[in-house]
């Protein structure tokens, strides 16, 4: 498989455009549709970018992208509609990932107290994980792309990936791939990312907040000990909720419920 795939980047390459390579100077958009929670069947759908740089990448949510912004107090670019739900701290993904291509890692990081942000890292996905199958081409977003299959995460996933945008990189945690991915989904339906456009960053900065570095399993903590910490301890609270008056200690358990069952990319 691994040479497999040098010769088809040796293929590929010799027939890509090059006018849109530059790994320092590109942003892929992504329509994202994602069955967030396990108990509910329906979608949500949220825009996301892939900041790709020399040696690195990030990919956020626009929601997520537009409350930094506001920590940053930089809102000239954000409409009424962007600037509430940035003051609301509402996000469809609430984590962004960094791969660091040159170091062989990535980062998830997520916030875990208001204005506090913590992760974790892994290894980058590597080519071997991928099975490629080259008489397979399509035609996805105006760009001729390939199909190419793995299993992570306890998911089947379908990449069509595109050596006219030689670049390996793809949304979310997916890479190693001899061309930009264009479109990947699960076999279970529950995730699908769609390239929606390509654009030259034209000087464009990202600023991520700071984020300290924790193992997994103590990210998981983390994100639920957020919620005891969200609504201040002598604080009134009596919320409706479906014919039942909650007090503060009620309404932290359904928050960690949802938290709980919130259907992450990665089951296992």
């Amino acid at each position: 498989m691994k040479i497999l795939i040098i010769l088809l980047y040796i293929s590929f390459a010799s027939n890509s455009v090059h006018h849109l390579i530059d790994r320092d100077d590109l942003i892929a958009t992504y329509t994202v549709s994602f069955k967030k929670y396990k108990s509910k069947s329906h979608l949500t759908k949220t825009s996301a970018k892939l900041y790709i740089s020399d040696t690195a990448s990030v990919f956020i949510c626009n929601e997520l992208e537009n409350i930094f912004k506001l920590d940053a107090l930089d809102l000239d670019d954000l409409t009424a509609n962007q600037l509430k739900k940035a003051k609301d701290r509402i996000s469809a993904m609430e984590y962004f990932i960094q791969k660091f291509h040159n170091q062989g890692y990535l980062t998830l990081s997520q916030e875990v107290a208001k204005k506090q942000q913590v992760g974790y890292t892994e290894k980058i996905m590597l080519p071997e994980i991928w099975q490629i199958d080259q008489d397979t081409a399509i035609t996805i977003s105006g760009l001729k792309a390939f199909r190419a299959q793995c299993t992570y995460g306890g998911r089947e996933w379908t990449a069509w990936f595109s050596p006219e945008i030689p670049i390996s990189e793809g949304p979310s945690k997916f890479s190693g791939l001899p061309g930009l991915i264009v479109k990947l989904e699960s076999a279970d339906g529950d995730y699908q990312f769609i390239l929606e456009g390509l654009e030259r960053s034209k000087g464009r900065m990202l600023d991520l907040p700071k984020y300290q570095i924790v193992e997994k399993e103590k990210f998981k903590v983390l994100r639920l000990a957020f919620y005891d910490n969200l609504i201040p301890e002598k604080s009134q609270v009596n919320i409706n909720f479906e014919g039942k008056v909650l007090n503060r200690e009620d309404v932290i358990q359904l928050l960690k419920k949802n938290e709980s069952d919130k259907n992450l990319l990665e089951i296992e």
